[in-house]
């Protein structure tokens, strides 16, 4: 690790030492929340009383996130240490109609992270004992990126992002492809 160079133009670098897990909550009209916890979290221990463990323990080392109701969070994919998802908001436009706006959002974990960055008032518990700050990012998936093509889902890998699009009736029996960088 001291010998890697991280391009500051990465969206995300596997750290071994800061991988996550998400657990998603979502109820129709409500917010949806995720609960991050450290994957080191549930190493084997020994000890015989951490069978069961209280959440006023277990709280202070996770994570919430809460998007906004009327805000759609599909397919988040947790890859090491960083979280891709995909987020949607439907806007009124001129004309009585709906436009979807669509961003793919990022969460990183990293324990490279040098500048920390204050989380947004969207993370509702960053329990103190935590050992990792998410630093957060998006970019926006504008019609002209994906030709006009409505966004499916995302899947992700440590090191690439492949975003899915919804064909056109036409081709609906081809898989549709498009090498396009953001």
């Amino acid at each position: 690790m001291s010998d890697a160079c991280i391009p500051p133009s990465a969206l995300f670098y596997p750290d071994p030492d800061a991988r996550m897990m998400l657990l998603s909550a979502t109820q129709t009209g409500s917010p949806t929340h995720w609960l991050l916890i450290p994957q080191s979290f549930f190493r084997p221990t020994t000890h015989s009383d951490r069978i069961a463990v209280p959440w006023t323990y277990w709280s202070q080392f996770c994570l919430i996130r809460e998007f906004p109701a009327g805000i759609v969070v599909d397919h988040p994919q947790v890859v090491g240490s960083h979280i891709t998802y995909l987020e949607r908001d439907f806007r009124q436009v001129r004309g009585g109609g709906v436009s979807e706006h669509v961003r793919l959002g990022l969460i990183d974990f990293a324990s490279h992270n040098e500048h920390y960055v204050q989380p947004s008032k969207t993370w509702t518990l960053l329990g103190k004992l935590a050992p990792i700050s998410p630093k957060e990012s998006s970019r926006e998936l504008p019609a002209t990126t994906t030709h006009g093509l409505p966004v499916k889902k995302i899947c992700t890998s440590e090191d690439n992002i492949v975003v899915v699009l919804v064909c056109p009736d036409f081709f609906k029996n081809f898989v549709c492809l498009s090498n396009t960088h953001f």
